[in-house]
């Protein structure tokens, strides 16, 4: 999600949270890593970056189609 402003900075938080809800050594911390992480979720839908996300990968697709008929 990179370049698309505040988007990629709650994406990347998005990704943070995520590696620390697998991380075994953060389970005391788990409900607080679940709460913010329900929290940054609520902002990237508030922010339509699911819907970013998609075009984006329509774009890309689109590009490599085009690339496969050069």
């Amino acid at each position: 999600m990179d370049g698309v402003g505040p988007v990629s900075e709650v994406a990347a938080e998005l990704r943070a949270l995520e590696t620390a809800m697998a991380d075994p050594d953060k389970a005391d911390q788990m409900d607080e890593i679940i709460a913010r992480y329900g929290e940054v979720q609520h902002r990237f839908e508030e922010l339509d970056g699911y819907a970013l996300d998609g075009k984006r990968s329509l774009r890309l697709a689109a590009s490599l189609k085009l690339m496969r008929r050069a």
